[in-house]
């Protein structure tokens, strides 16, 4: 039985993922806790032709992190700063 073929940015979903981007409420603002952001996200959207060192999220929080290359930044974004990978706001 073989198993299912890797999705093509599997690394990026997988750190947003365990970073608490599908549980962690959405802020105030009623954007994701969990934002990925500058090459990280250009690269998840299908902009450019970047590879990233590492890899930038935006959380709306203080939270540190284990994971290697993984920078976090602490932002308060607003609807407006934000453009989903599905193209609408959940």
């Amino acid at each position: 039985m073989t198993g299912a073929p890797p999705q093509a940015h599997e690394a990026i979903y997988a750190t947003w993922l365990t970073l608490g981007g599908a549980t962690k409420p959405r802020t105030a603002n009623g954007v994701a806790a969990v934002v990925e952001a500058g090459e990280t996200a250009a690269v998840a959207h299908g902009i450019g032709d970047f590879i990233p060192a590492t890899y930038d999220v935006i959380v709306s929080e203080r939270k540190t992190t284990r994971i290697p290359g993984v920078r976090l930044r602490i932002r308060t974004l607003t609807r407006e700063d934000v453009i989903p990978l599905t193209g609408y706001l959940a």
